[in-house]
């Protein structure tokens, strides 16, 4: 549905296969270019995840505040990551939208609505 000729993307679906659900020898591929640093993290390379982590949200926060941002990003500096995260965020809508639809395991929210954050660069 997404390929080339559908309005929603300009990709061909050889493309997108690769991409969305490639198989274990693209995967392969992927982790001996350097695509994937992380394998044992098992991750898309591209999903989708509904649910607005504060975990998330305060990670972005402290990473923007120690990276250099073109223009003026002194609004950074005072910010707390856990407040603005706790500011940005407001789940209670989503929450009851993915229990309510029954989606709870299609986003593998099984362990609940938390999580940790695991960075690497």
């Amino acid at each position: 549905m997404l390929a080339r000729g559908s309005g929603y993307t300009p990709h061909e679906q050889k493309v997108l296969e690769n991409v969305l659900a490639p198989s274990q020898a693209q995967m392969d591929r992927y982790v001996e270019t350097g695509a994937i640093i992380n394998p044992q993290w098992h991750q898309d390379r591209i999903g989708f995840q509904p649910y607005p982590f504060d975990s998330y949200m305060e990670e972005l926060v402290k990473m923007l505040k120690e990276t250099h941002i073109a223009g003026n990003n002194t609004f950074l500096k005072p910010l707390d990551p856990v407040e603005a995260a706790k500011a940005i965020n407001e789940p209670k809508f989503m929450r009851k939208a993915i229990e309510e639809g029954g989606w709870i395991e299609t986003f593998n929210l099984q362990a609940g609505w938390t999580r940790t954050e695991e960075i690497s660069v």
